[in-house]
């Protein structure tokens, strides 16, 4: 499964569709839930010439930058570590035009605050600025790349079927509805799957489960699908894909569609884009 064959042949359904252009709007409604201040903002492609394995963050300028500045970092209140809801990062689908922008998007100054954050009170990472760094950025990479594996699944149902809209009609009648709620499965799947790569990020694992417990609803619902839970977890977001019902009669057995096996092959084959972002458009006074 190479992404540019998928996003082709997706182009090529909905190009082929006969539905009524204004019935399937494709304009990215991320929009309303980063707010147009960062969905518009500038961003720079970042790691697209390298593999996304630990040792090889190693060599990257952005890195050491990030890890030189985490001393002089102070830390206030809770943290702002919460993925979409507090927009740190966000996984952009390519289903939406344009598709200039697709892939996975982080802030800057999220991604150093989480740093920061690590390098003082994660007990593992305490004092190491330069593994604090690495393990900040993989904490928003793999949430994120469960956003990536759900569209792919969706995508693969849409192929199969020949229907370009499976993907953007769950997004709008299911997501979007229950953002932010407890019913928000794929949200609560996505901290499922970084939780279980607590190796991969090198994050201790008590310490990134007390710190997704404090997230909002739906995030803070991992726990709900952790092994051996998680395949049915899969099982009802397809579901709900699928029959774009929140609540389908019946979960289908079919999660093997979706590739969980591993969080850091998909870059090196999959070429997921990733964007970062330093300051969002002056809307507003502040920038971070």
């Amino acid at each position: 499964m190479v992404w540019p064959d998928i996003i082709s042949e997706i182009t090529r359904l909905q190009l082929n569709s006969s539905k009524v252009n204004e019935d399937n709007d494709q304009s990215n409604p991320i929009v309303k839930i980063i707010t147009p201040e960062w969905y518009y903002a500038d961003s720079l492609e970042i790691f697209n010439d390298i593999d996304i394995v630990w040792d090889n963050l190693e060599r990257v300028y952005l890195i050491q930058n990030i890890a030189d500045s985490l001393n002089e970092i102070g830390l206030n209140g809770a943290g702002n570590d919460g993925f979409e809801a507090s927009f740190c990062s966000w996984y952009q689908s390519f289903h939406y035009t344009p598709r200039t922008k697709w892939g996975i998007h982080i802030r800057y100054w999220s991604w150093v605050d989480i740093a920061a954050r690590f390098n003082q009170n994660c007990p593992n990472l305490v004092s190491n600025p330069f593994a604090s760094a690495k393990a900040a950025f993989f904490y928003l990479f793999v949430h994120s790349v469960f956003h990536y594996l759900t569209e792919c699944a969706a995508s693969m149902l849409e192929i199969i079927l020949q229907d370009p809209y499976i993907y953007t009609n769950y997004h709008s009648s299911i997501y979007e509805e229950v953002f932010n709620s407890h019913d928000c499965l794929e949200e609560s799947l996505a901290n499922t799957y970084l939780f279980a790569r607590s190796d991969v990020c090198h994050i201790e694992t008590g310490y990134l489960k007390e710190m997704l417990l404090k997230q909002g609803p739906g995030y803070s619902d991992f726990l709900k699908f952790v092994e051996p839970k998680f395949i049915d977890g899969i099982r009802r977001l397809i579901s709900q894909i699928l029959s774009g019902k929140l609540n389908p009669p019946f979960d289908l057995p079919i999660e093997q569609i979706m590739n969980i096996s591993s969080s850091v092959d998909y870059p090196h084959n999959h070429n997921i884009p990733i964007w970062l972002h330093k300051r969002a458009i002056p809307l507003h006074d502040e920038d971070r």
